[in-house]
């Protein structure tokens, strides 16, 4: 949790390639957040509390979907530090408000260690195309 990053208001698209199960999703995200919201919790920082309870609301969000198939997405839209708005095959589900979970998604796909290196260098990539900057301005 680096709470001297700013935040920027923007999304992560994340695309089904393949038809698989919402429970496919959530465990995959799963194992790409828990730790991430734990070592937020573990710092006992103000503010940086309940991502647990976060994460159980994305969870089941997520599998009310049942399953995804090629070409359906699911998305994570920053609209605050401490807030994100999920959309699941286009649709918005949830609004969930957590700092700690917030920063562990984006921190995820774009932080040090992402889940995908490819995710990151594909991002990296537009960005620079687009003239603009991905990485997040130190306090």
């Amino acid at each position: 949790c680096r709470s001297g990053r700013e935040w920027v208001r923007s999304r992560i698209r994340l695309a089904v390639y393949r038809g698989v199960s919402a429970k496919h999703i959530q465990k995959g995200l799963d194992r790409a957040l828990v730790k991430r919201v734990k070592e937020c919790e573990g710092r006992g920082e103000d503010g940086w509390g309940g991502g647990k309870e976060a994460l159980r609301e994305l969870n089941g969000r997520i599998l009310e979907a049942g399953r995804f198939e090629a070409g359906e997405t699911l998305e994570f839209e920053r609209v605050r530090e401490d807030a994100v708005v999920v959309l699941v095959k286009g649709e918005p589900k949830a609004v969930v408000r957590n700092k700690a979970l917030c920063w562990a998604i984006w921190d995820a796909y774009l932080g040090e260690k992402p889940v995908s290196e490819n995710f990151r260098t594909n991002v990296e990539d537009a960005v620079r195309e687009a003239g603009t900057s991905v990485a997040a301005p130190a306090a």
